[in-house]
């Protein structure tokens, strides 16, 4: 569940900067305008463990990386998050960590954090993210992208600017590994899901990591991914061509007027054609009446989607805290 998280700590005794320099096995480093000293554990690249620690010119601390990660390089010796990790594991590592660290938890405050699931298919998970355009209820719902920054299209999230507080995403966790050269798993195929919250108020570890906060946590993660939307499948009367299949899928996606909206748009920039139009928008304004012909179905991939989601978000219900 808990998986990257950045904590923070501002003025440390010397008494704590010694104590966790020396167990944090920390390197004596120089700024290059002012030949300060400052300590951290390198780069950010190498890391054993999966956490990054440094303490500024002003002692001021800066803790982050993955949770779930120094869950696994304790077990394993290896910094991995491709298997389940529930919020009990999370809590118990958290406070392994800052005793390994030599790092005292009080003052230490949580700036942000990620929640992520890895959920295991029996088929390419792209199949999904193909089908996957939104999330959220009826009444608000976060569009999702295709992140550019990852090849083959295996990477969605919603928009996520400096501005925005909370983000979700999911991508194809094997593929992923292998971008980066890392030993894959024995498991095929891979999807994680994460809900990264940021620029936290006044959050402090001590509180954060009690029972009930990580079950609140637990339970709103659940309840957004549970809104994820997948494009459905349309019954629709025999002999409709797939164009109109489509216009249907979009108006039921995206509601009537923002698509007539966009065919208009279509127009005036002379992609489609006046006649196109017109019937476009003679059919989007009996709406009223042609929804009666064409009935939502649940696509295949979307029980996919349900069989394999719904029975793990179960089982970490009934392991609640």
């Amino acid at each position: 569940m808990i998986d990257n998280i950045r904590f923070s700590k501002r003025n440390l005794t010397d008494y704590e900067v010694e104590n966790i320099v020396k167990k944090s096995y920390l390197q004596t480093m120089y700024e290059p305008r002012t030949g300060k000293i400052f300590y951290a554990t390198g780069s950010e690249r190498q890391l054993h463990g999966g956490m990054y620690i440094k303490i500024d010119v002003e002692n001021n601390l800066v803790l982050k990386g993955s949770l779930h990660k120094y869950f696994s390089f304790l077990q394993t010796g290896k910094n991995t998050n491709f298997g389940s990790f529930t919020m009990k594991q999370a809590k118990e590592t958290f406070f392994k960590l800052i005793e390994n660290k030599g790092i005292n938890s009080e003052n230490l405050k949580v700036n942000q954090y990620e929640v992520g699931l890895n959920l295991i298919f029996d088929f390419d998970v792209i199949l999904i993210l193909e089908n996957v355009y939104a999330i959220g209820s009826n009444t608000y719902q976060r569009e999702m992208y295709i992140d550019p920054n990852y090849r083959k299209k295996r990477y969605i999230t919603t928009e996520k600017s400096t501005n925005i507080r909370v983000y979700y995403k999911l991508y194809d966790k094997v593929f992923e590994m292998i971008n980066k050269r890392n030993t894959p798993p024995k498991e095929k195929h891979i999807l994680r899901i994460e809900t990264t919250q940021r620029k936290l108020q006044k959050k402090f570890s001590n509180e954060f990591f009690t029972d009930s906060n990580l079950n609140i946590i637990q339970d709103k993660f659940f309840s957004k991914w549970d809104d994820l939307r997948l494009i459905t499948s349309i019954d629709a009367p025999k002999g409709t061509h797939k164009s109109r299949i489509d216009l249907v899928k979009e108006i039921y996606k995206n509601a009537p007027i923002p698509t007539l909206e966009k065919y208009h748009k279509l127009l005036k920039d002379k992609e489609i054609t006046v006649k196109i139009y017109r019937n476009t928008r003679e059919f989007i304004n009996n709406w009223k009446t042609e929804r009666k012909k064409y009935k939502i179905v649940k696509s295949p991939i979307g029980k996919k989607w349900a069989d394999t989601y719904q029975p793990i978000k179960e089982r970490f219900n009934q392991n609640r805290l």
